[in-house]
């Protein structure tokens, strides 16, 4: 073991006396040059000497050896030779530039001061593989590719030395790549990590296959880290979970922490990765999230609950009833993307056939107000333009029943047919709107739309909605409708001369007596159906 050289100014004697004798208690050689100098050797050569062949240098810094000229020359070789330098910190003063870097013992305190980790210290350093490490570990600080990097980071690993470890760490803080992911990929090799947000960026390029190996083999113990970058690297995070196994679990509790105490970036990533994971236990939080002051947050937050929903259903139990009414108020939320998937969402409620299942009463009355909001909002991939008002009368349609009828008519009545008919196909939605809403209120099976469906039959609406509105009144099986039935069979007799025509256009009314079922309605079937 070679000795621990001491740099000091004369005016710190005493305390170099002082820790010349706690290195010597300790089975170290100290080197002191009050002590150590030759009798008429050249003090540079022989200065330059110890310190090369030093295991650690022992800086001890005060006011009077930062002016000290020598000082700075001998931990400045030093650190030129790759002789650990050590800072001990006696009096404050400003650490010059270079020696910032260092981590410092702190000597200023009354008591205790810190002698045991100064020993340790001088230890490690004096350890002929610690040394190497430290060799290694410069090597990897230089690398100028990824390759180079890989090469010292795995030499590091195989000294299987603490501080290859520590070594590796520190190596993560590094502002170069060509440093930082070696590190983190081996620090993956080793179960370690602590390296996750570096492999995180690594998964761009021509690191993408190592930074995905690396986090695959860490697996589960990858899922916080990854977390933390959620709102840098969405993309690349949400790509890893898909790839991972259990990893939904794991990713949950971070991510609604980040929902109800995040910025409003980590509010937003979470929201939306939430809504892409699709757990049960994340439905408290993202209803919490519906009042959210950033807009965006409440948006993920209403796709990620209809998602929930679609999934789970009434197994959220009391949460699927919270989950209605804040969805309902949010129906007049400020933002009109937030107002769409609010009562798109709303819909999915229609789809529940667990018949324990009772609707939110606030619902469809939310729903039948939205009727009225005629604002336009684009879909997420821009292929469309979705009004308010008509996924309203989707989500209405989709709940049916009884329920959904006083808003099904408010339809009707807000948008004349004639102005519905040209409307594209609406998520699934075959037809014209008016149909839709018309083939609902028939399933419904409440007499409380036959007024207005015998209307459509006398009104001059155009065929389809004519047939649609005869379809749904023989569902509903109400006699009241059967002379307007029968008025629209023998108007379109007088108009049209084909008899064939005739009986094929005709075919849904005639159904339709004959679904009503009264000797007046089963007459006239037979009638025009020859």
């Amino acid at each position: 073991m070679g000795h621990v050289f001491i740099s000091y100014a004369r005016g710190d004697s005493a305390f170099a006396r002082l820790l010349s004798d706690r290195l010597a208690a300790e089975g170290f050689e100290p080197w002191r040059d009050t002590e150590s100098l030759r009798a008429g050797g050249v003090w540079a050569e022989a200065i330059d000497a110890a310190i090369s062949e030093a295991t650690a240098l022992i800086v001890i810094l005060t006011p009077e050896s930062k002016k000290s000229e020598y000082v700075t020359y001998e931990f400045a070789f030093a650190m030129g030779e790759g002789v650990p330098v050590i800072p001990v910190l006696l009096k404050k003063t400003r650490l010059h530039p270079r020696l910032e870097k260092f981590h410092y013992l702190n000597f200023t305190l009354d008591a205790p001061l810190p002698w045991d980790a100064l020993i340790k210290r001088v230890a490690e350093e004096s350890d002929p593989l610690h040394q190497a490490v430290m060799k290694l570990s410069a090597d990897l600080k230089s690398a100028r590719t990824v390759d180079e990097g890989m090469d010292a980071a795995r030499n590091l690993a195989r000294t299987q030395h603490p501080a290859a470890r520590e070594a590796l760490t520190q190596a993560l803080k590094h502002p170069l790549p060509e440093v930082s992911f070696p590190a983190a990929v081996v620090l993956a090799e080793l179960g370690d990590e602590r390296g996750t947000p570096t492999l995180v960026k690594g998964l761009v390029g021509t690191t993408y296959h190592q930074a995905l190996n690396s986090l695959c083999k860490l697996g589960q113990k990858a899922v916080a880290g990854m977390m933390a970058m959620l709102p840098t690297h969405y993309d690349e995070v949400e790509g890893m979970l898909r790839l991972m196994t259990n990893a939904d679990e794991k990713a949950t509790p971070p991510l609604l922490e980040a929902l109800r105490g995040g910025d409003a970036e980590s509010r937003r990533a979470a929201a939306r990765m939430l809504c892409n994971l699709g757990t049960s236990d994340a439905a408290e939080a993202l209803i919490e999230a519906l009042d959210d002051e950033d807009e965006v947050t409440r948006l993920s937050a209403a796709l990620a609950l209809k998602r929930l929903i679609s999934m789970y259903g009434t197994l959220l139990g009391e949460r699927l009833d919270e989950a209605s009414r804040k969805l309902a108020a949010a129906l007049r939320d400020g933002s009109v993307d937030v107002r769409v998937e609010s009562a798109a969402t709303l819909g999915l409620l229609g789809r529940i056939t667990d018949p324990s299942f009772v609707l939110e009463p606030s619902v469809v009355p939310a729903l039948t107000d939205a009727l009225s909001d005629q604002e336009l909002c684009t879909t997420r991939d821009g292929s469309r333009s979705l009004r308010v008002s008509v996924v309203a009368v989707r989500a209405l349609v989709d709940i049916g029943g009884a329920a959904a009828v006083p808003g099904l008519l408010k339809a009707l009545d807000e948008f004349p047919a004639e102005s519905l008919l040209g409307w594209l196909q609406l998520g699934g939605m075959a037809g014209g709107l008016t149909e839709v809403i018309i083939d609902a209120l028939g399933k419904a099976g409440d007499a409380g739309a036959v007024p207005r469906l015998i209307e459509l039959l006398d009104g001059k609406q155009k065929d389809p909605v004519q047939d649609r509105a005869a379809t749904a009144l023989g569902r509903i099986r109400d006699a009241s409708a059967v002379p307007s039935l029968i008025r629209l069979l023998k108007k379109r007799r007088d108009a049209d001369e084909d008899d064939e025509y005739r009986a094929r256009k005709n075919v849904e009314i005639i159904e339709a007596l004959k679904s009503i079922g009264t000797p007046k309605a089963l007459a006239a079937a037979e009638k025009y159906r020859r």
